[in-house]
């Protein structure tokens, strides 16, 4: 096997265990995101959009 097709070998195999190592879906689901804004328009359109998945705080009250 010449090197070139070792390396080439190497580099997907790195990039296939990478891809499927890469799922977050247990945390998404356990901790809302915060989330910042700084009118409390905002706020309220931020909630409405993501719902239980996020903790809003505002800015300026």
């Amino acid at each position: 096997m010449s090197r070139l097709n070792r390396v080439v070998l190497l580099f997907v195999g790195i990039m296939a265990v990478g891809i499927q190592g890469g799922s977050f879906d247990a945390f998404a689901e356990k901790l809302p995101i915060p989330v910042f804004v700084s009118i409390q328009p905002l706020a309220y359109f931020v909630n409405r959009v993501g719902g239980d998945r996020v903790r809003v705080d505002i800015l300026v009250k």
